[in-house]
């Protein structure tokens, strides 16, 4: 008996199968270990795969796809051999099994999701924008996206709904010591009793979330500029202030960045409702509560030009920097701030109108 024959093999466990758009016949077979993707026509190799969960014997799966498929022996050997030679297969001595088996951890303490995800970015094959080839394959991906579905809107909007303008002041910074905001702790003053005039929220708005330019991209068109950077000037997050205490009227509002201005999404806004949507308000934080600051991320913003997993990493460094930016205008201007992400998600969304897929909440902030 040869070597090969002796040898066992199992399922890869980092293969995602799924149809394919183009293809309505075909079938695409995702190895986020390896970093590669297959196009298959093949429909059996779905049912061998299913076969081998666990580790069978070269005979056990070679005699599994004659009898299954009706098939000569010299056919199924060589079917055995390209799912082999896919690493679609794997024996014990493979990298994916190794990493199968130290990563069992991860599925004892349920973060099965995290461990997709950790599988499909790490060590994920970029583009050599230094190089002309890249650019060039850049420039062909484009084009094939722009093609296929429009570029996602730079703005969100709330159609017919109210809207409050808000102030423009592009120098309410200018005079502040930055330096000192940073060396400082930031929780060392103590909150004003006084409600948020409108010039605090325009100002806290503006400088965290406002337009403060744009930028042209070839093929794709205008993209935005703002005080915090974002992953090919995407700006995913958008911001849903909910104002309590104010000199602008109580409510639920959407923050317009096209506009600069507050869009009424509700003209009611009560404290105790919301404590049961974002439930670590009940306990925090340690001073009265002015107006919190829901954001979300609309992901297509980023998945249009960016399609691999990895980028999900990059809206989430967009959010640190926005929550920095906050933190460090809010003291500029004698706000404290809390923030958090205890709430109850697709409650929390339904407030604002939004899925949760497309668009989902990450984050608040509490002003006070």
């Amino acid at each position: 008996m040869s070597v090969q024959n002796k040898l066992q093999y199992k399922t890869n466990a980092w293969l995602q199968i799924y149809a394919s758009e183009e293809n309505k016949d075909g079938l695409i077979i995702e190895d986020f270990f390896n970093k590669k993707r297959f196009e298959i026509n093949n429909s059996i190799f779905p049912q061998i795969l299913s076969f081998c969960t666990k580790f069978k014997s070269h005979s056990e799966i070679v005699d599994f796809i004659k009898n299954e498929f009706l098939l000569s022996k010299e056919d199924a050997e060589a079917i055995l051999n390209e799912l082999i030679k896919y690493n679609f297969l794997i024996t014990k001595s493979s990298a994916c099994y190794d990493a199968e088996e130290k990563t069992r951890f991860w599925k004892r303490y349920g973060w099965n999701e995290a461990l997709d995800y950790f599988i499909a970015i790490k060590d994920y094959p970029f583009l050599d924008y230094e190089s002309i080839q890249a650019k060039r394959a850049e420039d062909g991906l484009m084009n094939k996206y722009i093609k296929k579905d429009p570029v996602p809107s730079i703005y969100k909007k709330y159609k017919n709904s109210k809207k409050i303008s808000l102030v423009k002041d592009y120098s309410s910074m200018d005079n502040v010591d930055l330096r000192k905001l940073l060396i400082e702790k930031v929780f060392d003053y103590k909150a004003s009793s006084d409600p948020l005039s409108k010039k605090q929220i325009s100002d806290v708005l503006f400088n965290t979330f406002g337009k403060t330019g744009t930028v042209e991209f070839e093929l794709q068109g205008e993209f935005l500029l703002k005080n915090n950077p974002s992953g090919g000037a995407r700006h995913p997050i958008e911001a849903y202030p909910i104002i309590f205490n104010s000199e602008i009227k109580k409510g639920i509002y959407h923050y317009s960045v096209r506009d600069n201005a507050l869009e009424e999404i509700s003209s009611t806004a009560n404290l105790d409702q919301i404590k049961e949507l974002i439930y670590e308000l009940k306990t925090n934080p340690m001073f009265p509560i002015k107006m919190v600051i829901v954001m979300s991320a609309i992901f297509p913003r980023s998945m249009w030009r960016y399609r691999d997993p990895r980028s999900y990493r990059v809206i989430l460094h967009d959010m640190g920097h926005i929550l920095e930016t906050m933190k460090i205008v809010c003291k500029a201007f004698g706000i404290k701030t809390y923030y958090g992400h205890g709430f109850h998600d697709k409650r929390l969304g339904k407030l604002f109108n939004i899925s949760g897929i497309d668009e989902a909440v990450l984050k608040f902030a509490v002003l006070g």
